[in-house]
């Protein structure tokens, strides 16, 4: 069942990601159309953010992927740390005159069939 990607929107202080989230709906809409309905939401980090990659590019926008970047420490409860060190992030890009940085990574949801009980 082919179904299409839609309700795409921005508040004003990221407006300029608009275009490039249009352009990544159409990218899903286009594979699912030749793929009979099958998304690419299954699909690997690495392509998703391909994806995202080839949307920015055609919005006429400038992306890098597995790029230098320099990245705070953080300690074990998850809050930021003193120091820095070099590393690499998996995308950054520009959005008009906005620049951006993303780390992508993978979920599965937590699922599990529950018993209906009738009364």
């Amino acid at each position: 069942m082919i179904k299409s990607i839609n309700g795409c929107w921005c508040n004003s202080e990221h407006k300029s990601l608009y275009p490039i989230l249009k352009k990544w709906v159409n990218i899903h809409s286009l594979f699912a159309e030749r793929e009979n309905g099958e998304g690419l939401w299954g699909d690997t980090e690495r392509s998703s953010l391909g994806i995202l990659a080839g949307a920015i590019w055609k919005s006429n926008n400038y992306c890098f992927e597995e790029y230098h970047f320099e990245k705070r420490n953080m300690n074990r409860d998850g809050k930021i740390a003193k120091g820095k060190y070099k590393g690499r992030i998996d995308i950054w890009f520009s959005a008009g005159k906005s620049e951006y940085i993303g780390e992508a990574k993978r979920c599965y949801p937590k699922a599990s069939l529950k018993k209906c009980n009738k009364s």
